[in-house]
């Protein structure tokens, strides 16, 4: 599981509720049409834009509190691996390493590809390298945590920025609203093909610092995050199934659709099965009960 991907995922549905909330502006406006114009007409406009206001406010809290702890587990990940202490083979093999007249190139190499995961292995080895005219490349530690520093910013800076997509005027939130939060189904339609290309993308042009594979339990242990695709709407969901199955046929359909489904959210299955039972399509970003 990736804490990364959880992250992003949950930020593309913190988009999709704050629009909603946006755009049920315009719904509560048609209902006072015939009033434009009157004393009650204002009052009534500033209930709606209150409400929504309050609701807004709701939204960012929700999301600061599920993120907390995914980036505070980010930061414990990345502290981990910093001060992750070589295995007893790791220390056997600098111990030799360091005693030897010579080493080459490819010995440095080979050793850097078994400890690239502990820095303080790959800075003793760095060591040794340099003693013999050797450059290595290390971790960076002070920049593996400076990453989890970046990526909080600017989640902050766009949770904080975001009211609706018609409403931004700040650069940053604009290019991470329109580049890097929106849902699965939007990516289909442009270069980037999918959520998880729009992921790597924002990881290389926004962080630029290591991979996200740092953010993870060094370990090898599972994570708390639970990456799961994100669609605004039932009919994305089945436009991106349709793609995804096409040219399959019988049982090799099936089991493509429910690879699909294993991967969202529970709510998403029962959206589905409940539509194709009934023909009803329900909000696909609640839970609701499976009919099925």
């Amino acid at each position: 599981m990736s804490n990364y991907r959880n992250l992003m995922r949950r930020m593309r549905k913190f988009t999709a509720d704050v629009e909603k909330n946006y755009n049920s502006r315009d719904v509560e406006l048609v209902k006072l049409a015939d009033f434009k114009g009157s004393p009650h007409y204002d009052r009534e406009v500033m209930k709606v834009d209150s409400k929504i206001e309050s609701e807004r406010v709701r939204l960012v809290k929700e999301v600061q509190k599920d993120l907390t702890g995914v980036i505070g587990e980010m930061r414990q990940n990345v502290g981990n691996r910093i001060i992750k202490a070589p295995t007893a083979d790791m220390v056997n093999s600098l111990a030799i390493l360091g005693m030897l007249d010579s080493v080459t190139p490819t010995d440095i190499k080979l050793y850097a590809e078994q400890m690239a995961d502990c820095p303080l292995a790959m800075k003793r080895l760095q060591q040794i390298g340099k003693a013999h005219n050797i450059q290595i490349m290390v971790p960076d530690t002070e920049a593996m945590m400076r990453a989890v520093d970046v990526l909080e910013g600017n989640v902050a800076a766009y949770i904080q920025g975001f009211t609706g997509s018609q409403n931004i005027t700040s650069f940053t939130v604009k290019q991470l609203h329109d580049l890097y939060f929106q849902p699965e189904e939007y990516y289909m339609k442009t270069p980037m093909k999918s959520c998880a290309n729009a992921d790597d993308t924002f990881w290389q042009s926004i962080v630029g610092i290591g991979s996200p594979a740092m953010l993870d339990n060094a370990d090898g242990g599972a994570s708390s995050a639970d990456v799961k695709y994100f669609f605004a709407t039932l009919d994305g969901l089945m436009e991106f199934m349709g793609k995804q199955t096409e040219g399959l046929e019988g049982k090799a359909y099936t089991d493509k659709i429910n690879e699909i489904l294993a991967d969202c959210p529970g709510q998403y299955g029962a959206a589905y099965r409940y539509f194709k039972a009934s023909g009803e399509k329900v909000p696909l970003n609640v839970e609701v009960e499976d009919k099925n």
